[in-house]
C-alpha cells in the first residue's frame, strides 16, 4: 500500500518551534510585564502566558514569584552603567634618588593608585570638578531615569533585598564614592539612606502625577489654577504664597536642584568629620584623632585675619590679587602649621589625591600636577593638559592651593620625550650656551616649548588661578638635563622668567624655586640661586628621610625671609621634624614613593598630625 507523498516543511504554513524555556526567557518576558501591568499585575499565571507555556514549567526555573521579582529587578539595574574596575598595581620597581619617582619603563603598564582603593579612576574619566560628587549626580540621575522607565522598579527597591550582582557592583560604587567624600560608618549609611530615598521618592511622585495627568495642556491649566488659588490666600498662607512656585513644572531642573542641596549637606558633613578647625582656638582642645604629637598644640589661628602678613611684594610686576593671595597664604602659615600636599601625575587626574585621602580621611591641602612631556597615554602625557586645567580650576574652586611641576624637554629633542633619556640626560655646556643665545635654532625651540607651557598656565590665568609654579626643580643634582651648571641655570631661570611673564604677560604664578636636599651627588644650594628678583619661595626636594637640620637651615639662610616648603618628597618626615624645622608651609607627597616608603599608618598619622593643615583648614588662613 503506498502513503501519500507528504510536501516539503517549506511550502507547508507549520508555524516555527516555540522558543525554548529558559531563566533568561523568563525574566526578560517578566519585566515586559512588570513595565505593562505593575507589580500589583504581576502574577505568575500572566507570565507563564507570556513566555507560552504552563504555570507548572516555570517552576522549573525559578522557585517563586518573589525570586521572579528579584532577578527582574537585577535586570534592569544592568542598564545602568558600571565603573571599570581600577587598573591592577605592579609591583614597585627599585628606585635611585635621582629616579625613584620616574614613569614607567616604554611597554610596562602605567602604575594607577592600588585596586580597590575608592578614587581610582582609569584616564579616559572625564576631568573637572570633585569627583566623588560628580559620579554619584551621574549614578543618582541614571537611577532616575531607569525608575522612569521601570517605574515598578522603585516599590521594589524599597521593599526587596538588592543582592544581585548588578545591584551590589552599582552599590559597592555608590559607597566607594561616599568613603572617598570622606564618610564613614553610620554617617555613610545615613547618606545612603538620605540619597537613595529622595531619588526614589521623586520618581514614585512623578510617575504618579505622568499616570494623573495625560494631556500636556490640562496639566498647565492644573499648575496654572493650583498656582492662583495659593496666591489669593497670601494673608494666612504667605510663605507658600511667595516660594510654592506651583505653575512650574520641569522635573528635571527640581531634581537636580533638590540633589544638589543634598550633596551640599553631605560634603559639609565630610568637612566636619575630617576635623576642621574652628576660626579660634578653644581652651585645651581635643584632637578628633588619633596622631603623635611630640608636644604639639593644635596651631592657632591668625590674631588678626583680616589684614594680609605678606612682607615682601611678589616678584611678578602687577601680579594678580589671586597670586598675592596665595603668597600672603605661605607667609601667614609659615612657622605656625604645614599645609599637606599630593602630587599627581598627568594620567591618572587627581586618583593620587584620592587615594591619599581614602588612607587618611583627609584631603590634601595642596593638589600637585605636571606640563606634561611624554607621548599620548603615557603617565605624564602631554594629551591630558586641558583635561588636567579643568582639575585644576576644580580644586581651586574647593579652596585647594594649585602647584605645576615643568619636567621641561631638552630643548634639542622634540616633545613627546620618554622620562628616561628625554628628561634625564647630558646637555653638553655647548648646546646649553646656545639655548641661553636669542636668535640661536635652540634658543627658537626653547622658546617654542616655553610658549606649549604658557598656554596651558594662560588657562589658569584667565580662570583666576594662582599656581605655585615649580620649574627646573633639582638642579643642583646632575640628572635633569638643566642640573650641575649653575651659572647655566641661573641664566636659564631668569630666561624663563622673562619669557613667562614680560612675553606671555602671566599674572598668576608664584615662583618656587627648589633644589634637592644636598646629599649624594647634590651639591649645596647657593650657587644655583637666580636672585630674589626673580623667587617667591624657596623650596627642598628630599627623598630618603634626609630631612638634616642643615638643609632647612641653608635654605632659610638663602631665603632671607621668604617662605619655604617641601617641593617634592618620598619618606614621610619623623614627627619632631615639623617642631623642629617649622618653617616648612607646604609640602607634596610624590606618587608611588609615597605609598612604598611610607606605611598606610604612617601616613594617616602624619595626614592627622595636629601641626599638618588639611584642605578644610586653609579657608581660616586666608584673607579675603
Amino acid at each position: 500500500m503506498s502513503h501519500p507523498r507528504q510536501p516539503a516543511i517549506w511550502f507547508s504554513d507549520e508555524p516555527p518551534p516555540k522558543p525554548r524555556l529558559s531563566r533568561e526567557r523568563i525574566v526578560a518576558a517578566a519585566v515586559e510585564l512588570l513595565d505593562a501591568e505593575g507589580v500589583s499585575g504581576f502574577s505568575m499565571r500572566r507570565l507563564a502566558g507570556r513566555v507560552e507555556a504552563g504555570v507548572m514549567s516555570l517552576y522549573a526555573h525559578v522557585s517563586s514569584r518573589e525570586h521572579v521579582l528579584d532577578l527582574a529587578y537585577d535586570q534592569v539595574v544592568a542598564e545602568l552603567p558600571v565603573p571599570a574596575p581600577p587598573t591592577a598595581e605592579r609591583d614597585p620597581a627599585a628606585r635611585s634618588p635621582a629616579a625613584e619617582r620616574a614613569p614607567d619603563a616604554p611597554g610596562q603598564a602605567v602604575r594607577a593608585p592600588a585596586a580597590g582603593v575608592p578614587g581610582g579612576r582609569s584616564p579616559d574619566s572625564p576631568p573637572g570638578a570633585a569627583g566623588w560628587r560628580a559620579t554619584l549626580t551621574r549614578q543618582l540621575t541614571a537611577s532616575r531615569q531607569l525608575m522612569r522607565r521601570h517605574p515598578w522598579a522603585a516599590a521594589l527597591a524599597a521593599t526587596r533585598p538588592l543582592l544581585g550582582p548588578n545591584s551590589l557592583a552599582r552599590s559597592e560604587e555608590f559607597y566607594a564614592q561616599l568613603a572617598r567624600a570622606g564618610l564613614r560608618g553610620p554617617a555613610l549609611l545615613a547618606a545612603v539612606g538620605a540619597l537613595t530615598s529622595y531619588t526614589q521618592g521623586f520618581v514614585a511622585n512623578e510617575n504618579i502625577w505622568r499616570d494623573l495627568i495625560h494631556d500636556p495642556a490640562d496639566e498647565t491649566e492644573l499648575r496654572r489654577r493650583a498656582a492662583a488659588f495659593v496666591a489669593s490666600r497670601a494673608d494666612s498662607h504667605p510663605a507658600l504664597a511667595e516660594h510654592a512656585q506651583l505653575d512650574v513644572d520641569d522635573f528635571d531642573a527640581q531634581y537636580a536642584l533638590g540633589l544638589e542641596i543634598i550633596l551640599d549637606g553631605v560634603e559639609a558633613q565630610a568637612a566636619a568629620r575630617r576635623g576642621q578647625r574652628a576660626p579660634s582656638p578653644a581652651p585645651a582642645p581635643a584632637l578628633p584623632y588619633d596622631a603623635p604629637t611630640s608636644g604639639d598644640s593644635v596651631p592657632t589661628m591668625p590674631n588678626d585675619p583680616a589684614q594680609p602678613t605678606t612682607p615682601i611684594p611678589p616678584v611678578t610686576p602687577g601680579a594678580s590679587a589671586a597670586a598675592r593671595g596665595l603668597l600672603d597664604l605661605l607667609y601667614r602659615v609659615s612657622g605656625e602649621t604645614t599645609l599637606s600636599g599630593q602630587h599627581n601625575q598627568p594620567i591618572h587626574g587627581s586618583a593620587w589625591t584620592e587615594r591619599i585621602t581614602a588612607i587618611t580621611d583627609r584631603v590634601p591641602a595642596v593638589w600637585g600636577q605636571e606640563i606634561g612631556f611624554s607621548a599620548p597615554g603615557t603617565l605624564d602625557g602631554v594629551d591630558r593638559r586641558a583635561a588636567n586645567v579643568e582639575e585644576a580650576v576644580a580644586w581651586h574652586r574647593r579652596g585647594a592651593v594649585i602647584t605645576y611641576t615643568w619636567h621641561a624637554v631638552c630643548p634639542a629633542d622634540d616633545e613627546p620625550v620618554e622620562f628616561q633619556g628625554g628628561i634625564i640626560r647630558d646637555f653638553p655646556p655647548t648646546e646649553f650656551d646656545s639655548v641661553l643665545a636669542p636668535g640661536s635654532p635652540l634658543h627658537t625651540r626653547w622658546c617654542a616649548q616655553v610658549d606649549a607651557a604658557a598656554a596651558v598656565l594662560r588657562q589658569l590665568d584667565e580662570a583666576d588661578v594662582p599656581v605655585l609654579w615649580r620649574p627646573y626643580h633639582e638642579m643642583n643634582g646632575p640628572w635633569f638635563w638643566w642640573g650641575a651648571q649653575p651659572e647655566r641655570l641661573v641664566a636659564l631661570w631668569r630666561q624663563l622668567f622673562d619669557r613667562l611673564v614680560n612675553h606671555h604677560e602671566l599674572r598668576n604664578l608664584v615662583w618656587v624655586w627648589s633644589p634637592n636636599a644636598a646629599y649624594d651627588s647634590a651639591t649645596p644650594f647657593a650657587p644655583y640661586y637666580p636672585g630674589h628678583d626673580v623667587v617667591d619661595v624657596l623650596a627642598m626636594d628630599t627623598y630618603g628621610g634626609h630631612y638634616e637640620p642643615e638643609h632647612h637651615a641653608r635654605l632659610r639662610e638663602l631665603a632671607d625671609g621668604r617662605p619655604l616648603g617641601l617641593g617634592e618628597i618620598g619618606d614621610l618626615p619623623p614627627a619632631e621634624v615639623l617642631t623642629e624645622q617649622p618653617d616648612w608651609t607646604w609640602f607634596m607627597a610624590w606618587p608611588d614613593v609615597v605609598t612604598d616608603r611610607n606605611s598606610d599608618e604612617v601616613i594617616r598619622a602624619f595626614f592627622q598630625h595636629p601641626r599638618i593643615s588639611n584642605l578644610p583648614d586653609v579657608a581660616a588662613w586666608r584673607v579675603d
